[in-house]
């Protein structure tokens, strides 16, 4: 207050005019209070003498129910689900403290006797059987449980869908305390790692039961996590303390103090947070030439990866393979990506991203200018003549995720002649243009894809409502598709029906399309998954399964329905008194081992 006292006097007594002074007074008070409401954001939760703190920024969040999707940094922290993150970032025991299966198709998992959620209840495994049962619930409106290996277990969608209505019907089932058996619909071998995710987290049932809405507050919260809230305030910041019935390993962190909106370099040079991540070209750059900040940038190989996926429309330009192909191979991605970006983002020729070790990664269509004109001549469009404009939705993309769709735009037009359209638009125009209108255009989609679980390309493999943005389908096929997608909008756009009509109505249109996804799908990747997953199934090793998706992936990658781009590593930030983190690439290179950090600088400060 006293350096703002002289500021102000020194401006009076200046020959500056009286509207620019109070202009500039202006500023310097904004400011002053805009400081002063970070130091109360930071003293309404105590200055935390004497304890290790960890601070992380982070996208504000409305819930703290795994039902929803919640950042990784968060859902780890306060919840412990049958299995977690392991060395190789495979599943490993956590609540399960072993498992086992015959078939690949029923597993049995034991689990460990001494865990207990923070009220000092037993976590058993009608815990887990509730908390699955209650994330299918129709009734709930929604869930995230269609990107976790839940949606396998026997019935679960047909539960979710409203196709059936009794509990009993659902592969879960309570041996005794300590066994759960589910039975999935058809041998996943890859099953437990698909648990790797929120939405397979437990909820305590009698605090859901007892305080319904209002369980998530910190007053009423019981988690099985190593942490559990302490205090919250909405869209400014989120305070975890250490939950000590917590039965484990533990480090020498006690509470994780969690800023909503405040994370990046900024942020990070101010000492407000001590792990951030930077995605800006400039930033990398900066702090890899940054003597001090160097040594705390960390390079993390994630899954995500940036692709241009077809979204079937009534134009047939895209439905024939020899565009399709051309305009993957008219493109020099390497000479763009070495030009606008520098290096940080990696140029990519398959749908698998680099850091899948276990499978080929280069199946896609190398730049060829010369076959790629040829196949566009063969299409009937000699050097671009007849071609309709290519349309590029783009979702609110930043600088500079914009420069490289304009940078391929650039390139398809010289090379092929073909125009390119590109739409930046707001997400919520995109829903409406693309769900709610059916295209009469070419469309693709630019889209960042980050997978939540290792390997969990498995979901390539598997039929659901989204798989047309990868499989174009033709003729009277693709008609009767688009039928069932306008019949699924126009339900969910008629305002005469109730809640419970317009669930069931979708549903039924849900299953319609993933019976023809399953069994009448023309395609030829569909045809070959037909063939595979027999075989799939019975397999017990990696070594036998990742030979399986390679034969898969082959066809998908070389049909030109996915234009396979770039993928991006994390660059982490980190504060060299954190130690034992573990980054994690399924997780955006953020850690997940928060039980074992330990922390060798005590009484960090608090924005």
């Amino acid at each position: 207050m006293r350096d703002t006292y002289f500021k102000f006097k020194a401006l009076l007594q200046s020959d500056l005019s009286p509207l620019f002074i109070i202009g500039l007074i202006i500023l310097l008070l904004l400011g002053f209070f805009q400081r002063l409401s970070l130091e109360q954001r930071g003293t309404e939760f105590d200055t935390y003498h004497g304890e290790n703190v960890l601070r992380v920024g982070s996208m504000p969040i409305q819930t703290i129910d795994p039902r929803y999707y919640i950042p990784p940094i968060i859902a780890f922290a306060l919840y412990e689900g049958l299995v977690k993150y392991g060395p190789d970032f495979r599943a490993a025991p956590a609540i399960a403290e072993s498992w086992e299966t015959n078939d690949n198709q029923t597993y049995t998992f034991h689990l460990r006797k001494d865990k207990v959620w923070s009220n000092g209840d037993r976590v058993t495994a009608h815990d887990f059987k509730y908390s699955w049962i209650r994330l299918a619930n129709p009734l709930m409106g929604g869930g995230w449980w269609y990107s976790s290996g839940l949606r396998f277990i026997k019935n679960f969608r047909k539960f979710a869908f409203g196709g059936i209505t009794s509990q009993d019907d659902l592969g879960i089932k309570v041996i005794d305390d300590w066994t759960l058996q589910i039975t999935l619909e058809r041998p996943l071998p890859y099953f437990v790692d698909m648990l790797l995710i929120s939405s397979a987290l437990p909820v305590h049932q009698a605090t859901v039961e007892k305080f319904e809405g209002s369980w998530i507050q910190p007053e009423n919260f019981v988690g099985n996590g190593p942490f559990v809230p302490d205090s919250w305030i909405l869209n400014s910041s989120l305070s975890l303390v250490k939950n000590t019935k917590w039965v484990g390993e533990r480090g020498n962190l006690d509470r994780i103090f969690i800023l909503f909106g405040t994370s990046g370099l900024a942020a990070y040079e101010n000492n407000e947070v001590d792990i951030t991540a930077i995605a800006s070209i400039s930033e990398i750059k900066y702090c890899e030439s940054n003597q001090k900040i160097s040594n705390e940038l960390f390079e993390v190989p994630t899954t995500g990866r940036f692709i241009f996926q077809l979204l079937t429309s009534r134009d047939e330009f895209l439905d024939d393979e020899r565009v399709r192909q051309a305009l993957c191979m008219g493109f020099d991605k390497e000479k763009v990506l070495t030009t606008i970006t520098h290096g940080v983002y990696i140029p990519i020729n398959d749908l698998v991203p680099p850091v899948q070790k276990q499978t080929k990664t280069n199946r896609g269509l190398d730049f060829n200018l010369e076959k790629a004109r040829q196949l566009l001549a063969e299409a009937g469009y000699p050097n671009g003549r007849g071609a309709p404009a290519v349309k590029i939705y783009c979702v609110s993309l930043p600088a500079p995720l914009i420069s490289v769709v304009a940078a391929f735009k650039e390139e398809i037009e010289k090379n092929l002649n073909v125009p390119v359209i590109i739409d930046n638009m707001e997400a919520g125009v995109f829903t409406q243009r693309v769900y709610n209108e059916v295209p009469k255009d070419p469309i693709y989609y630019f889209s960042g894809n980050t997978d939540p679980v290792p390997g969990e390309m498995h979901s390539l493999l598997v039929w659901g409502w989204n798989v047309y943005d990868y499989v174009s389908i033709g003729g009277e096929d693709k008609q009767r598709w688009l039928d069932l997608r306008q019949q699924y909008f126009d339900v969910d756009n008629d305002p005469n029906l109730s809640m419970t009509e317009m669930t069931k109505k979708k549903n039924d249109i849900r299953l319609k399309y993933e019976h023809f996804c399953q069994i009448e799908h023309p395609s030829p990747y569909y045809r070959k998954m037909r063939e595979l997953l027999p075989k799939i199934g019975k397999v017990k090793t990696d070594e036998e399964f990742y030979p399986l998706i390679d034969e898969a992936l082959e066809v998908l990658n070389k049909s030109g329905h996915v234009i396979n781009y770039f993928a991006t590593d994390a660059r982490i930030l980190l504060k060299p008194y954190i130690k034992k983190a573990k980054l994690n690439p399924f997780a955006s290179g953020y850690f997940l081992n928060f039980e074992e950090i330990m922390i060798d600088k005590p009484n960090n400060p608090i924005p």
